[in-house]
């Protein structure tokens, strides 16, 4: 007897490795069950901005998952869905802005904390406004490579190393704890 089903990762899985037990029963209820070892990967997510603008909407990235609550890098361009919300608590290993992004404002309507553990990258000539608190996961670059950026909200560096990098300026309006 083959027994098929598909599971769901919810998002607040956290990448490594983990175990799902499974039960099969069939249709003369005899069953079985078995520990089942599998991997949680993370990836890189791209914004297309086709849904509601959350970041848990799956509509909103061209791969049709949203993104994990903890450790994908996350990779913005072109100009739909200008004001991505970010709302649940996130960590990403990095934060990309392409050379053809247009000019993005992240924000929150829930108080939710965006983590850098992996940076953030302006490679756009148009600035990228972060709205929503930002925390940093040990030390971590700030990169106003071809555009500004600007977080306009808190930033609390967790006693990390908090470099600013680039050709143009980043702009903390913000505390920083």
């Amino acid at each position: 007897i083959v027994y098929t089903n598909w599971i769901t990762v919810p998002a607040a899985a956290t990448p490594g490795s983990a175990s799902v037990t499974v039960t099969a029963t069939d249709t003369s209820s005899q069953s079985g069950s078995a520990v089942i070892p599998l991997t949680i990967n993370v990836s890189t997510k791209v914004w297309n901005g086709s849904g509601s603008g959350n970041w848990s909407d799956n509509a909103d990235w061209i791969s049709g998952l949203a993104p994990g609550y903890s450790g994908d890098t996350l990779f913005f361009a072109g100009s739909t869905g200008l004001t991505p919300n970010v709302d649940n608590n996130y960590s990403v290993s990095g934060l990309i802005f392409s050379n053809n992004a247009g000019s993005f404002t992240i924000g929150t309507a829930n108080s939710s904390v965006l983590t850098l553990a992996g940076g953030l990258t302006n490679n756009s000539a148009n600035v990228q406004t972060f709205n929503v608190p930002v925390a940093l996961s040990g030390a971590q670059t700030v990169s106003a490579t071809a555009g500004n950026i600007a977080l306009a909200s808190t930033v609390n560096n967790g006693g990390s190393m908090l470099t600013v990098a680039g050709a143009n300026n980043t702009t903390i309006s913000g505390v920083i704890s």
